[in-house]
């Protein structure tokens, strides 16, 4: 829940602010590069899986978390809907973390002859997709309508 909590936050303030602020293209570069550092993050419990345990790589991860998710909610519940927001950025976030966790434990409860670190960084597969399809939409955002990029999304998505 602290995961979720705290990448809500940093997202509602910066979406808010950005989409305020700046160009859709602004805003796909924005995930485009959340997503780099979603990639880096498996490689964290990767580095505790080698130098610790698992223990250690959800500690570090939930220490970080923590504190950006109270710096975030001191930050942005003085602005209107940011409640509703929160909320919704949570509840994405909670099927991402979910297929996320759920992609390494599959591999590391089924394939045996794979070592943990390599585990690990499979999860980095889903951010990786998301970054990808970030960056193509920053491309090609100043051409086409907000509507126009949810609606291919909505339909890559679905194919």
């Amino acid at each position: 829940m602290p995961y979720g909590l705290g990448a809500e936050s940093i997202d509602a303030a910066l979406n808010y602010y950005v989409a305020s602020n700046y160009s859709p293209r602004v805003m796909n570069f924005l995930h485009c590069f959340y997503g780099v550092g979603t990639i880096i993050s498996p490689n964290i419990m990767a580095f505790a899986l080698l130098k610790a345990n698992w223990h250690a790589g959800y500690l570090w991860t939930a220490i970080l978390q923590g504190f950006i998710l109270f710096v975030c909610i001191m930050s942005s519940l003085k602005v209107p809907g940011v409640i509703f927001t929160l909320f919704t950025f949570f509840s994405y976030y909670a099927g991402e973390a979910t297929y996320f966790l759920w992609t390494s434990s599959y591999f590391a409860g089924t394939k045996r002859n794979i070592n943990s670190e390599l585990i690990a960084s499979f999860g980095s597969l889903l951010f990786g997709g998301l970054m990808l399809g970030r960056l193509i939409a920053g491309f090609i955002s100043h051409r086409l309508s907000d509507k126009k990029l949810i609606r291919i999304g909505l339909i890559t998505e679905a194919i």
